[in-house]
């Protein structure tokens, strides 16, 4: 055996007496020093890591969040969405020139005002595939700008949905807690003196629209949910669910729901765009709102008044102006409003429909029901409104008024600066076919035996080639139930819970994952522990799946501080839950617990 080299360090001696005992053992054994030559080891190349389908698809106009809601991924859209110059990234979404496509592999989320494209330039079209979920945060919303289109086509099975953060969270979702979405198009309306240059300031943000292109394309929004959104722009406004501000007639609206909006569910600034299949719900001003021109379209609509909470149906206008062109007329069709009970917050009666500011409208097939404490169903109101419903500008022909106050008629009124009068009743019951009386509705559906079924107006198509031939009163013909599916809130389905609960391959954030014991839990399908343990100081959702149980580990699990840094624990339906030894969950002051279960 040989030793190369003798190590005068005693702290060594014991290693290397136990190093010469092995020698016995059998073999020479070489210590080294460091002072020999020695060839030197080429490094490894580092590998690169591999980027996810989605970083691929959507890095290059949207940011990865944190978090996930059921069971995805979160991508943030901020800012102005833009052509780009770079190759195709589209698999199931992503971006090609200037197609964004939004695919429904991840969830997505609005901060602040996200815009598609500029003014007329720079122009995008924001695809939306079906089953998409676009969550807003307390000062976000969506526009498409001039030139741009968004293509927002879900199904009755797989609608796309617009929700607010808290709603994805598993939290509930009430009105105002986003913004909503916002169209605006280069179609005529009554605010600017020279439609060949036109420069209509958008309400909130001063977007510009407006124009002379009466069949100007926005794009398409088919089986859509807007909910809880209509966040406060000051004091006295608040967003509307879905603005069409100077929206063109090439653009296709239909099968949309609005749900619980703090202003306005669809209000239309001029333009020529029809809608069709329509619910909204529970919005706290006015459900369908027009003003500035609106010479579009609109049938098959169903409009649910919120108790002591909301304003009206429809508020019609076209411009204080009596003179402005173009005048609003819009064709309507085969409409059901319910009136809800009790006052506003402003203090009014809840109303169905009130035409005024000099609009016109050529109206079919309407029904208005009313409640023992609702307010007036049918208004006209100031002098040029008047004289259009003296000089046919303004028809109800073949509708239905179920009300305890039916009508409210415009008077002379000199502090208000009104000279003409108007019995609404008389104009009303003078045109063909007008009835006051029961309804005879199961919900919102006419029975077999309702007035609703054999008054409506014929060949409405022949009249208008916009509108379909539909031969009953309002949204319903008694048997075809054409919001079930994909609306939320009016069915005894609202809880969204799948009834199959997903396999989960991973743990939210916010917990710790590791596989679990076979053999050690009762439910064998059981695989996937997510621990939860210390101080929760993000809003944190436990997902709900086939093969996950939750740890609460560590003693206690509080979420929040206390007064502090406040959090929101969601806890989805169908979460199973257990505790170590000496283990509990604590929810501090100024946090939440966010825990439902389906009934």
């Amino acid at each position: 055996m040989e030793l190369k080299n003798i190590f005068k360090l005693t702290a060594l001696s014991t290693a290397l007496a136990a190093t010469l005992g092995l020698a016995g053992c059998g073999g020479d054994i070489n210590i080294s020093t460091g002072t020999e030559t020695t060839t030197p080891t080429t490094p490894t190349t580092p590998t690169t890591p591999t980027e996810s389908d989605q970083e691929l698809s959507y890095s290059g106009f949207a940011t990865k969040s944190t978090t996930t809601v059921d069971g995805k991924e979160v991508w943030v859209l901020k800012g102005t969405l833009a052509p780009s110059t770079a190759a195709s990234t589209i698999s199931t979404g992503g971006q090609d020139g200037d197609l964004i496509v939004l695919g429904d592999d991840v969830v997505w989320q609005l901060d602040g005002a996200v815009v598609a494209g500029g003014d007329n330039e720079n122009s995008v079209e924001l695809s939306i595939l079906p089953g998409t979920k676009i969550l807003g945060g307390s000062d976000s919303y969506l526009v498409i700008s001039r030139g741009s289109k968004i293509m927002a086509e879900g199904t009755a099975a797989e609608p796309i949905v617009f929700t607010s953060v808290e709603a994805g969270l598993g939290e509930e979702g009430e009105a105002g807690q986003w913004g909503g979405l916002v169209l605006l198009g280069n179609a005529p309306v009554n605010t600017c003196p020279d439609l060949t240059n036109c420069d209509a300031s958008f309400e909130v943000g001063s977007y510009s629209y407006g124009g002379d292109d009466t069949e100007d394309n926005s794009g398409s929004i088919k089986y859509v949910r807007v909910e809880f959104g209509g966040f406060k722009i000051n004091d006295t406004q608040e967003m509307n669910g879905i603005s069409f501000a100077g929206v063109g007639a090439g653009t296709e609206v239909d099968h949309v729901q609005v749900h619980l909006n703090n202003d306005d569910g669809l209000e239309f600034w001029g333009g020529n765009v029809s809608v069709s299949n329509i619910v909204l719900t529970e919005n706290f001003d006015d459900s369908l709102d027009w003003t500035n021109g609106w010479q579009g379209s609109a049938q098959h609509v169903y409009i649910r008044l919120a108790d002591n909470g909301s304003n009206r149906g429809i508020e019609a206008d076209s411009n204080s102006d009596a003179n402005a062109t173009p005048m609003s007329q819009p064709a309507l069709a085969n409409i059901t409003i319910e009136v809800a009970n009790g006052t506003n917050s402003g203090g009014d009666d809840a109303e169905g429909i009130l035409f005024r500011k000099g609009t016109g409208a050529y109206a079919y097939n309407m029904l208005v029901k009313g409640d023992v404490d609702s307010g007036e169903c049918l208004e006209v109101n100031d002098d040029a409104t008047v004289n259009n419903a003296n000089t046919a500008a303004l028809t109800m022909q073949n509708s239905l008024v179920d009300c305890v106050e039916p009508f409210k008629d415009a008077k002379v009124d000199a502090e208000a600066g009104t000279t003409l009068a108007l019995d609404v009743e008389a104009w009303y019951t003078g045109q063909d076919g007008n009835l006051v009386g029961a309804s005879d509705l199961d919900g919102y559906m006419p029975n077999s035996s309702s007035v609703a079924l054999t008054g409506g107006k014929a060949d409405l198509s022949n009249l208008d080639a916009r509108l379909d031939d539909a031969e009953y009163i309002g949204a319903f013909d008694g048997t075809n139930d054409w919001t079930t599916g994909w609306t939320t809130a009016i069915h005894d389905d609202v809880d969204t819970t799948p009834a199959e609960l997903p396999v989960m391959t991973s743990c939210p954030v916010g917990t710790t994952a590791s596989d679990a014991v076979a053999g050690l839990y009762k439910d064998s399908s059981v695989t996937l522990i997510c621990t939860l343990e210390g101080n929760v100081l993000s809003n944190t959702t436990l997902l709900a799946g086939q093969n996950v149980m939750y740890k609460l580990d560590g003693g206690a699990v509080l979420v929040g501080e206390d007064k502090g840094t406040s959090a929101t624990l969601a806890i989805q339906a169908g979460v199973k839950m257990f505790a170590t030894s000496n283990s509990y969950l604590a929810v501090s002051r100024g946090s939440k617990i966010m825990a439902t279960r389906q009934c």
